[in-house]
């Protein structure tokens, strides 16, 4: 994920109920054929291909190394289990749409991962190394500080994702409005791409709105076709007495031009290239870095910054995944500021992981890894991944919030990449925002989408979508598990 393309948050909207589903914003759609939220398609996620003892670091592949060695602190062992979230606390029969209200009462109790207690605070003074002066976050300036302590926040972080990602639901409806959407849907329900071509608007930024709308309550979704729900009938057709439209509008009004501009065509994201590398584009988002291959130390170390703040809690409770266990070698593509890495080297002691990321972001990622007392462990390299070749020697490469910044026809090349530089055998971990299995839900992963919809070239994804990109650059055994808050992790492997 990359710097919002927003300023500031406006007031938390109140959410719409999907009509006649019950669905509440979910935190994990389940596989087609799983019987659970835990794994899908059966089997470990991690077979025992590889001897649990660590490499020696010699052996690692070339590259840059992190510079500032330091002394590793190991997580202490044998904490006691307390209260932790079962992977199948959740459950998705066919055809139906899953309840996450249990999920989110557990998230309300607290630690949501067994062994884990409230973060320690270490605020430090101002002129601590420690800490890292950061600029143009949101609306103003501030210092952030590198953590230490790798231990899990005493709350989830669900409330704060849902406050972010609220921004877009009013933009969503007065844009749905203003062009047409809701009017054209009462008088015959259509799929995105049937509506995109009946109003001439750009068929993915159709569907990622057509699934807000959804998760929003005011569309039904039926069958890859969408229809008004009673309350966008009732409230945002022009001809009911009971019309809002006039009281909606004017709000959010940048939102609501970007996204109307998107849906028409204009200012979107660059078509890929015909290998599927993606497209350039000058608009200054951060995005653009990493597809032209070029980002300065000040700002890779702001988007570090940005990474680090709601990544953190995730990448704990992910290193708790037993899907790693038999991991040696993990190469972290598109690693931002290490925490991923971080977590998952603290957690295992026989893990080796590399962040690959630019060169200023690796310089701002050794200052998290130093941070983190792992720089014998974890290290960077600086590889221009659209442009430059993978390393190899690894036999597990992770992408996190990686896949989401790019459209599919991006994934398929990551894919292949991904495929060719690992050894039979290796597996590919993508831990992302997961949609619902007809892409309407959960609500704040449906705003999630819109926001990289309007900020990226890509969006979020759904089970059966990333099963496909996987499948068809040759991998298999495609598992998927609850990780975090709304997070999973979807893992396969080489044959």
């Amino acid at each position: 994920m990359q710097e919002g393309p927003h300023g500031g948050l406006e007031p938390l909207q109140a959410r719409g109920r999907q009509a006649g589903k019950g669905d509440r914003g979910g935190v994990l759609p389940a596989a087609p054929d799983a019987a659970g939220l835990g794994r899908a398609g059966g089997g470990a996620v991690v077979p025992g291909r590889h001897a649990p003892g660590a490499a020696p670091h010699a052996d690692r592949p070339s590259g840059r190394q992190a510079r500032h060695p330091a002394a590793v602190q190991r997580l202490r062992q044998g904490r006691a289990a307390r209260g932790g979230l079962p992977h199948r606390a959740v459950r998705q029969v066919a055809g139906h749409r899953h309840d996450d209200r249990p999920l989110r009462a557990a998230h309300e109790r607290g630690p949501l991962v067994p062994g884990v207690g409230p973060a320690r605070q270490s605020p430090g003074p101002v002129d601590d190394p420690r800490r890292l002066a950061v600029s143009g976050l949101g609306q103003g300036e501030g210092m952030s500080t590198l953590p230490t302590s790798y231990e899990m926040p005493s709350s989830g972080d669900t409330p704060i994702w849902d406050l972010w990602l609220s921004i877009h639901y009013q933009p969503a409806v007065t844009v749905a409005d203003e062009l047409g959407i809701f009017a054209a849907l009462n008088e015959a329900p259509a799929s995105a791409d049937d509506l995109a071509r009946r109003l001439g608007l750009e068929p993915r930024a159709t569907l990622t709105t057509l699934r807000l709308l959804a998760a929003l309550g005011f569309l039904i979704p039926h069958e890859g076709r969408f229809q008004p729900a009673d309350a966008a009938r009732l409230y945002l057709l022009r001809d009911s007495p009971y019309y809002w439209g006039y009281m909606l509008g004017g709000r959010n009004p940048t939102i609501h031009e970007r996204l109307r501009d998107v849906l028409q065509g204009k200012n979107g994201a660059p078509r890929p290239d015909p290998d599927g590398r993606p497209g350039l584009r000058r608009s200054g988002g951060s995005v653009d870095a990493w597809a032209s291959g070029q980002i300065d130390l000040e700002r890779a170390r702001r988007v570090a910054a940005a990474m680090q703040s709601h990544s953190l809690p995730a990448a704990i409770a992910l290193a708790r995944s037993p899907a790693f266990a038999g991991v040696s070698r993990l190469l972290d593509v598109g690693g931002g500021s290490g925490c991923y890495a971080i977590a998952l080297a603290r957690r295992r002691p026989e893990l080796r992981c590399t962040v690959m990321e630019l060169p200023a972001m690796c310089e701002a990622a050794s200052e998290y890894i130093e941070a983190g007392e792992v720089s014998d462990r974890v290290d960077t390299v600086a590889v221009d991944m659209f442009r430059e070749p993978w390393p190899t020697g690894y036999d597990a490469l992770f992408f996190s919030n990686v896949w989401h910044d790019w459209q599919f026809e991006t994934c398929a090349w990551l894919a292949r990449q991904a495929f060719d530089a690992l050894p039979s055998g290796g597996r590919i971990f993508l831990h992302e925002m997961l949609l619902q299995d007809d892409g309407c839900g959960p609500l704040t992963a449906a705003s999630f989408s819109m926001l990289m919809l309007l900020g990226t070239q890509g969006q979020q994804f759904t089970l059966p979508e990333l099963r496909g990109l996987l499948e068809g650059a040759g991998f298999a055994e495609i598992e998927a598990e609850h990780t975090y808050g709304y997070y999973s992790l979807v893992s396969a492997a080489k044959p």
